[in-house]
């Protein structure tokens, strides 16, 4: 469920649906709904994302880089904030690569 804390709009419930083998399905993290809300909060100028669950620490220090370039190459008139703020329950740094 996302909720706006700086701007007016209503929650949403954000879910993804999949097909094809479980066994590729990753869903020990909120990576995925991290990324998902990630240019809704920079447009409509909220100041932190705060996730109730556990995120990639190298994804949350990637995204805050985006937002910074973001910033730069918009800088002009944009709404982007590059000081938004992730929040996160939990970091883990359980990585698996599967190679075929």
């Amino acid at each position: 469920m996302v909720s706006w804390e700086d701007c007016h709009r209503p929650g949403a419930e954000i879910f993804f649906r999949v097909y094809g083998d479980p066994e590729y399905i990753n869903a020990s993290n909120y990576n995925a709904f991290l990324v998902a809300c990630v240019p809704s909060a920079l447009h409509y100028g909220e100041q932190r994302i705060d996730v109730d669950g556990p995120v990639c620490p190298w994804l949350v220090d990637n995204l805050t880089t985006m937002t910074a370039y973001f910033n730069h190459w918009y800088e002009q008139g944009a709404r982007c904030d590059a000081n938004v703020k992730i929040e996160a329950k939990e970091l883990t740094t359980n990585h698996t690569i599967r190679s075929s």
